[in-house]
């Protein structure tokens, strides 16, 4: 199970996965007004991450790792919007990978 994050500049930190739920929840919110469909969705996609980065083989994960984890599981369950919204987020945070 991942541990440990790597951030861009090399550091790492603690892999705290509510920071993962917090932006998803934030896209969706983006996109649905409806609080039980942006519960729905934040679970949803949350659970699927988490059981693909239960899988990593290493303790310590890249943060760009995770961003993919997250925006393939979004469009995996079929929530492409909720997805762009998410890219969108961490675009405007400067927090995105570069393309």
């Amino acid at each position: 199970m991942v541990s440990e994050v790597t951030k861009r500049d090399g550091k790492k930190e603690v892999f705290v996965p509510q920071k993962i739920y917090s932006v998803i929840f934030k896209a969706a919110e983006d996109i649905y007004p409806s609080p039980r469909k942006v519960n729905a969705i934040t679970q949803d996609a949350f659970t699927q991450a988490l059981a693909v980065l239960s899988k990593h083989p290493d303790s310590s994960i890249g943060v760009e790792t995770i961003q993919d984890i997250v925006e393939e599981s979004l469009k995996t369950l079929g929530y492409n919007n909720v997805a762009k919204a998410y890219l969108n987020i961490l675009i405007s945070k400067g927090n995105s990978k570069d393309v």
